[in-house]
């Protein structure tokens, strides 16, 4: 299925393990509680679609376009999401245990009370992202850019910040 048309597709609790969608158009597709645990969607189209409460752990979802994708409640532990664009997208309450962000487009991501343990954000840039009541315990979040983003000070003790880490206030470490 690599780079097929899925666009509109309705594929509500479909199970899609370890299939390869890379390059595959998903835009404003339906895969509300699907199963993609392992699956490849490396540089995929998933603008506007819905992946609420979607198992996407160990998905490989690196270069993928994911603007304005709600992925709230979806399984998101180990994925790869580098240098993807999930910008304006819904990922409240998401589980991103261990899962790799660095370099990915976040600006006016809501990442309410999702689930950021040990989760990699070096070079993620997160600007306006509201991060309230996000657990943020060991996230590297070193060159990343949280300028404007929504969070408590507290939130940020235990995470990962380098010197090139930009704050919610603008400044620097």
């Amino acid at each position: 299925l690599i780079g097929a048309d899925l666009s509109l597709a309705e594929l509500q609790d479909a199970d899609m393990r370890e299939v390869n969608l890379s390059q595959a158009d998903l835009s404003n597709a339906d895969l509300q509680q699907a199963n993609l645990i392992m699956a490849n969607l490396g540089q995929a189209k998933l603008s506007g679609s819905n992946l609420k409460d979607a198992n996407l752990f160990r998905t490989y979802l690196k270069g993928a376009y994911l603007m304005n994708v709600n992925l709230s409640g979806a399984d998101l532990r180990e994925a790869n999401l580098s240098q993807a664009n999930l910008s304006n997208a819904n990922l409240s309450q998401t589980n991103l245990i261990m899962a790799n962000l660095s370099r990915a487009n976040l600006v006016g991501v809501n990442l309410k009370e999702a689930n950021l343990f040990r989760t990699y954000l070096k070079g993620a840039d997160m600007r306006r992202a509201d991060l309230r009541g996000a657990d943020l315990s060991g996230t590297n979040l070193s060159e990343a850019n949280l300028e404007d983003a929504t969070l408590l000070d507290d939130q940020l003790i235990t995470a990962v910040i380098d010197e090139k880490t930009i704050l919610p206030d603008g400044s620097n470490k």
